[in-house]
């Protein structure tokens, strides 16, 4: 999604002030929902001459690590510029380059098909220090996946939130420090390293083979909506749903949630994470059931000064989608969450 849409998906990875660019000193556990500043290095895109030989056309850049992504700004870009490059880690190679000594080589897919080639490029750094720091954070994006992030209720009784043609949605929340400090005290995990070493805090990379405790309703602090795309691409062979559709959601949600300003009726997206099988994004979560279920518990009957309130917010969402260019159409109550199941505001 990122290659088809860049400029809509560099919109979650701005910087604000609730989750800003850090240096890597500065990093806890939760580290990866915030933009890590990496530094300035020298960049070129590495081409084969021959078998043996490679020709490199060097430049300087500014790296940020974004979850699964390496993004490059110019040098003395604001925070929010728009990044001129980007590499997708997820399964990447890191290594230390033979012919440069303080260097390393990134071997990445140009998108999330592992059918397509793989790009190379090659990072020159000022010291072995600095080239190993980068090397660790690069092969951590490299291994992060959906439960390296989140802790999500997948349960048929009560984890399921909602359903469609190839996603679904649950409630969850970021992984957090507490609940895996808690398990780890009872299921000790055997992190992967040279040594052997027991450790008694894996990295995070390695959290989704933990056991953490179970979730109760009210640690819930968000809804994730798990796209899964092979289910996507079959339906598309099969001619049921459109290829853009996925590239098509995600502009929109970017695009409503820059319309915050104009009205805050539409469900905020606050992070989007992307592998090769699946696309995540997190979304706010509501206390309320949807307008459907709402009208249902009040005998399908509600009074029409409360019917005009919810009319009201409707077509106000519908005239800032106008305003954006973008229209809904599949407006039915279901599609419809309230706020609180008894506030309709």
């Amino acid at each position: 999604i990122m290659a088809t849409c860049p400029n809509e998906i560099f919109s979650f990875f701005a910087e604000d002030e609730e989750e800003p660019t850090i240096d890597t000193d500065k990093l806890d556990r939760n580290h990866y929902f915030n933009r890590i500043q990496l530094g300035a290095a020298e960049v070129a895109q590495i081409v084969a001459k021959g078998l043996d030989e490679e020709q490199y056309e060097w430049s300087e850049g500014v790296f940020v690590l974004c979850q699964n992504y390496l993004l490059e700004y110019a040098v003395g870009d604001p925070p929010n510029a728009r990044p001129r490059g980007f590499a997708f880690l997820q399964n990447a190679s890191v290594r230390s380059h033979h012919a440069f000594k303080d260097a390393l080589r990134v071997d990445y897919f140009q998108n999330c098909s592992s059918n397509i080639p793989r790009k190379s490029i090659l990072i020159r750094l000022t010291s072995a220090p600095e080239r190993e720091r980068w090397q660790s954070y690069l092969e951590e994006g490299a291994r992060l996946r959906i439960e390296d992030l989140y802790e999500y209720d997948t349960s048929e009784s009560d984890g399921v939130l909602g359903r469609g043609r190839f996603a679904t949605v649950y409630p969850g929340r970021r992984r957090q420090e507490k609940n895996i400090q808690q398990a780890d005290q009872t299921h000790p995990t055997m992190n992967e390293n040279t040594n052997g070493i027991l450790k008694k805090k894996p990295s995070f990379t390695s959290f989704s083979h933990i056991s953490c405790l179970p979730l109760a309703k009210e640690d819930y602090k968000c809804a994730l909506k798990i796209i899964d795309k092979d289910r996507f691409w079959d339906r598309v062979r099969k001619g049921r749903e459109r290829a853009d559709s996925l590239v098509r959601e995600t502009s929109v949600q970017a695009a409503l949630l820059a319309t915050e300003d104009i009205f805050p009726g539409f469900l905020r997206v606050r992070n989007f994470f992307e592998t090769i099988d699946k696309v995540v994004l997190e979304l706010e979560l509501l206390e309320g059931a949807d307008l459907f279920r709402y009208i249902s518990s009040k005998d399908g009957v509600v009074s029409e000064v409360e019917a005009s309130e919810i009319i009201y917010d409707i077509l106000k969402c519908v005239e800032a989608m106008k305003e954006i260019g973008v229209a809904h159409r599949d407006i039915k109550p279901s599609n419809i969450l309230m706020a609180g199941g008894d506030d309709p505001h």
